[in-house]
């Protein structure tokens, strides 16, 4: 995987620097390529290979959380070794409201959760300790953009229809969401320009041939932030496809040529002024389950209510 492979993964990941994910729901190849200067062709091809592989699986679509009443949070974890790492993910995946589990090389582990009110964090919070059979990790939360569009029925069975597959037709959406083909549309494309719709790429690191890795740092001080982050920026961006502005601290996705050059990074990122602290974790697996919080919305417009609630009530598997 070279520098456009990157490039390209960049832009279907994030679209907008330091986004949560990328706004909308589909994305083009002419207009990637625009972005990058590059062709058309050069991007299918880029990504056919990509998907061939195994390692790009598709993408998965997902309602801003503030549409749920929800905050989403990142936290990781240094898992205690009383138990071995297969069990500590698998109970982390069971955890009610968790989305993504990240499972490192290491005993680090990464969790993206959702959660209402600063009770139900507390308590989140809690039970991932428990599962990892650690006192504490590290907190932050991943900010996205405000969103007061008001939903209709019809408006979340089609962000409901898009969670439960992406790659179908938008004849096949607006069947299933129970409009017409025009409406389906006209209502997607309000959505999007609202910032109520997301996606974010469905990856399968084992494929991978380079070596995946997430880089975790905290600031000084928030006055020190953005300056830190433009210096970090320029000491990982060769090997970086999402960069998280998140509220207490910065996260990078990267896919580095050998594990060699990662004490490298963490020093130089390390002495960057304003940088307090710089992890570097090597990923194994990432498993997620983003588009639930596009069936609670589904859920909500089959009981004909606007009220959240948990997200395994959208997917009665999870509920086991």
């Amino acid at each position: 995987m070279d520098r456009l492979d990157i490039r390209i993964l960049k832009e279907l990941a994030q679209g907008e620097p330091f986004y949560p994910s990328r706004p909308g729901a589909k994305f083009s190849y002419r207009a990637v390529g625009k972005r990058l200067g590059i062709s058309e062709g050069t991007v299918r091809n880029r990504l056919g290979a990509m998907s061939a592989s195994g390692f790009l699986k598709g993408y998965k679509v997902f309602p801003n959380p503030n549409l749920l009443g929800l905050t989403m949070a990142g936290y990781g974890i240094d898992a205690s070794s009383s138990a071995s790492k297969r069990e500590v993910v698998d109970r982390l995946k069971r955890i009610e409201d968790v989305v993504v589990v990240a499972d490192y090389l290491s005993n680090y582990v990464g969790i993206v959760f959702v959660y209402a009110t600063e009770r139900s964090r507390q308590e989140k919070l809690a039970l991932l300790n428990a599962a990892a059979g650690a006192e504490s990790g590290d907190f932050t939360r991943i900010l996205f953009p405000p969103c007061s569009v008001v939903l209709s029925q019809s408006d979340r069975r089609i962000i409901a229809t898009l969670a439960n597959d992406e790659s179908r037709t938008y004849r096949d959406f607006a069947k299933e969401a129970g409009v017409s083909v025009r409406s389906f549309k006209r209502r997607l494309s309000r959505l999007l320009d609202a910032g109520a719709v997301f996606s974010q790429l469905s990856l399968r690191f084992g494929a991978l041939e380079a070596v995946p890795a997430n880089l975790m740092v905290s600031f000084q001080t928030p006055q020190r932030r953005g300056e830190a982050m433009h210096r970090i920026q320029e000491v990982v961006s060769d090997h970086t496809f999402y960069e998280g502005a998140w509220e207490e601290g910065g996260f990078y996705s990267l896919i580095l040529p050998n594990p060699s050059i990662v004490r490298s990074l963490v020093e130089k990122v390390g002495k960057i002024p304003g940088v307090s602290k710089a992890r570097i974790e090597l990923l194994h697996e990432r498993f997620d389950r983003l588009e639930d919080l596009g069936r609670q919305l589904g859920g909500q417009a089959a009981k004909g209510n606007a009220e959240a609630s948990p997200i395994q009530r959208g997917n009665p598997e999870l509920a086991r």
